[in-house]
């Protein structure tokens, strides 16, 4: 899907990392409060006014932020269910056809799309059912399968896959050129960012 497809290659790679982190925060948060009625202490330290009133701008900017994000993923969820395909299903198609050449496995996918691991078994196992994907023992690990479209399944996930492509690209092509630039290098550093201080929370 655009925006996580030319950020990192794979569809809503990206954006799932991102509701990780909003989930881990939230769980930290919810920690914290648990803590604070326990001993009737705020173990957080005080802030001036003009702090708590940033910290307030900024956590209404996040929330703004997580809104619209989740408004774009309903706008991808309604494209899908006009096209007669689930968001999941198409995420998956997406990620085989990248993938074609090199061949992918069940974990690598689970890796890389975020998805829960049943649900992409139910994908995988409909896929192979209907004809469009193939198992083949891998080379380094017999035990483990690697999967590939095969010639109809190539040409089922084009059909999939090509409008959704054709229909994100007239979207982007209605933004100036630096105005997608300016987009996607502020998406970058807002993921780099949360990926970077939830990394030191952890490391505290």
């Amino acid at each position: 899907m655009i925006i996580a497809c030319i950020l990192h290659g794979y569809p809503s790679y990206r954006s799932l990392f991102m509701l990780s982190v909003y989930q881990k925060m939230a769980a930290k948060t919810r920690s914290r409060q648990r803590l604070t009625a326990t001993d009737g202490h705020d173990r957080i330290s005080p802030k001036s006014d003009e702090i708590r009133r940033t910290s307030v701008m900024l956590h209404e900017e996040v929330m703004e932020h997580y809104e619209l994000w989740c408004e774009l993923n309903q706008v991808y969820a309604d494209w899908c269910r006009a096209h007669g395909v689930s968001i999941h299903r198409l995420t998956v198609l997406e990620a085989l056809w990248f993938q074609q050449k090199t061949g992918c496995t069940l974990r690598s996918l689970q890796d890389r799309l975020y998805l829960p691991k049943q649900t992409i078994h139910t994908i995988v196992d409909g896929l192979v059912k209907e004809g469009y994907l193939e198992r083949h023992p891998s080379p380094e690990d017999k035990r483990t399968k690697v999967l590939r479209l095969t010639e109809s399944g190539l040409a089922y996930a084009k059909t999939q896959v090509a409008p959704m492509y054709e229909w994100e690209g007239k979207a982007m092509r209605q933004l100036a050129p630096a105005d997608r630039a300016v987009m996607l290098r502020t998406y970058k550093q807002l993921i780099d960012a949360l990926r970077t201080g939830f990394e030191e929370e952890d490391s505290v």
